[in-house]
């Protein structure tokens, strides 16, 4: 809904969606294994993860005067989404329950300072808060049980996991248009806080239902592997992100118009826990010669032909949450410890270990901060021809090329001497690996911890495109689109998505990043795409 407040001065937009959203997903634990179990039968078949989520927006814009107009906008979305690991091998009283808030302001001021220059401030708060809760009571007790292809059990996934995000931000940007230039430069300052609480994973995880039944009927330790965290798993970090940009368009003829420019970008790291007990994890470098050249030009070769192209250098915003995450694993904040059962001092099923049993534990494994990080950046180009058939209707062909350079990827530098070297060249660190043995050890050069997986900007990409298009405008009642590309996306360590894996996957050969490069999750060769809008006209009575 919308309309005016007061005449020619103050108007206001209402907007309301709701939405639902009800996925079955099916549960594969089996009859017998559930009565093997004792899970009811109410907690197999399928479990129903849904989703409602309501998301109110109302825009007020004010003429204040000739010279200055203004606008400012609230958001608010919430969802409640219960059975939110669900399916799978996990029963229903396993699920969590995830709660998500957003509410979001801003504000912008237009003023036309004279008839060739004009200003525009924009100002703007965004606060999320999501949080998960068990759908069964927890107990400090709990522990979660995996049993491998037949049900993960227990009570202790995601157990009272919060994370608070406010982000802050200031735009102000000058236009001057003088002659055939259109001058622009501005600054934005963004902080962004994140206030992070994280579960402690408890876990014992057995190899199959067999040696699960005999640890509950006997009393002997027949779990694979047991592991617990213990710590303070709490951050509270703050990023101040500042831009500085100016361009200019030049329109050098009525056919050909340049568009050139420069950015600068820093980001200012928050200060990490000095009590790490590893160097690296108490800090991370700060890049300080982030700058972003950009280049356009646009030149119409006759009425019916135009060229475009384009360049320029872009740096990437991190993802926070993994720079969070790298944070919280630094063996101080969470330390995570793990048991075989055959080890001194192994905790018994399903007991929590003493202070004295973790000290006998394997050495845990830590997250760290490459010394030589940079961000990352991506160098695209396209080159564009056009050609109208019509007012109507035109055909463009589009050549695409992209390369990312500095690109974080995860890697162990707590490797000894290779045990061998396998026939391919790639160093192996264990007996099993060579084929000599039965060991499953790995030399460590620090002997204090396990894996030390330092986040480094090192992995790239490159992408090469070619696109044609044909675009016909609304015209007699008809409106289409149909595009089809032929692309190759190859590179060593996927950016394609900004979850936590992307970065901790392992890497085949810790010696030699360039043995990853191959084809990326963006890789599709071939895609054709076809969408339109017809209008029909009816007539009569």
């Amino acid at each position: 809904v919308g309309g005016p407040l007061l005449k020619n001065r103050v108007f206001l937009f209402a907007n309301f969606e709701f939405n639902t959203l009800a996925n079955p997903l099916a549960i594969a634990i089996t009859p017998a294994n559930a009565a093997a179990l004792n899970i009811p039968s109410s907690e197999l078949g399928a479990a129903i993860a849904s989703e409602r989520y309501p998301t109110p927006s109302v825009r007020v814009d004010t003429k204040l005067n000739d010279k200055n107009n203004m606008f400012q906008r609230w958001t608010s979305f919430s969802n409640e989404e219960p059975n939110n690991n669900g399916g799978g091998y996990i029963p229903a009283g396993t699920y969590t329950f995830f709660h998500d808030r957003m509410r979001g302001g801003e504000s912008q001021l237009t003023t036309m300072l004279s008839p060739t220059l004009l200003n525009e401030f924009r100002f703007a708060v965004n606060m999320r808060d999501t949080w998960q809760t068990n759908m069964q009571p927890a107990q400090p007790t709990d522990v979660l049980i995996p049993i491998a292809n037949v049900a993960t059990i227990g009570n202790n996934l995601y157990l009272g996991s919060h994370t608070t995000e406010t982000a802050i931000e200031a735009i102000d940007n000058i236009t001057k248009t003088l002659g055939k230039h259109t001058l622009k430069t501005g600054v934005d300052y963004e902080t962004t806080n994140i206030q992070l609480l994280n579960s402690l994973t408890r876990t014992y995880t057995f190899a199959n239902l067999a040696s699960y039944l005999s640890t509950i009927n006997s009393g002997t330790n027949s779990y694979q592997q047991a592991s617990f965290q213990v710590g303070t798993p709490t951050v509270d970090n703050r990023w101040n992100f500042l831009n500085f940009f100016g361009q200019d368009e030049f329109r050098v003829t009525p056919k050909l118009t340049l568009n050139y420019g420069l950015r600068y970008e820093l980001i200012l790291w928050p200060g990490l826990d000095q009590a790490a007990p590893y160097a690296q994890s108490r800090t991370i470098a700060t890049s300080k010669f982030d700058f972003a050249p950009r280049f356009s030009a646009s030149y119409q070769l006759s009425q019916h032909d135009v060229v475009r192209m384009a360049t320029g250098l872009y740096f990437d915003t991190p993802n926070l949450g993994v720079f969070d995450n790298i944070s919280l694993l630094n063996g101080h904040k969470i330390t995570t410890y793990n048991f075989t059962p055959t080890q001194a001092n192994a905790p018994v099923f399903p007991n929590i270990p003493t202070a004295a049993q973790l000290v006998t534990a394997t050495s845990p494994s830590i997250s760290a901060y490459d010394p030589n990080y940079h961000d990352m950046y991506s160098f695209q180009s396209n080159l564009q021809a056009e050609h109208s058939f019509t007012n109507d209707l035109s055909l463009a062909l589009q050549y695409q090329y992209m390369t990312t350079r500095r690109g974080p990827y995860s890697h162990d530098v707590n490797l000894g001497a290779p045990v061998c070297t396998l026939g391919d060249g790639r160093p192996a660190y264990t007996a099993v690996a060579c084929g000599t043995g039965t060991s499953t050890t790995i030399p460590r050069l620090n002997p204090s911890f396990a894996q030390i997986n330092l986040l480094s900007s090192g992995s790239n990409m490159n992408y090469n495109g070619l696109e044609i298009a044909i675009k016909q405008r609304m015209a007699h009642g008809v409106q289409f689109e149909a595009d089809y590309s032929w692309s190759k996306a190859l590179g060593t360590v996927d950016q394609a998505n900004s979850s936590l894996p992307i970065y901790t996957n392992p890497i085949e050969d810790p010696t030699n990043l360039r043995r990853e490069y191959g084809p990326m999750s963006s890789d599709v060769r071939n895609n054709f795409v076809l969408q339109g809008v017809y209008n029909p006209t009816f007539t009569g009575r």
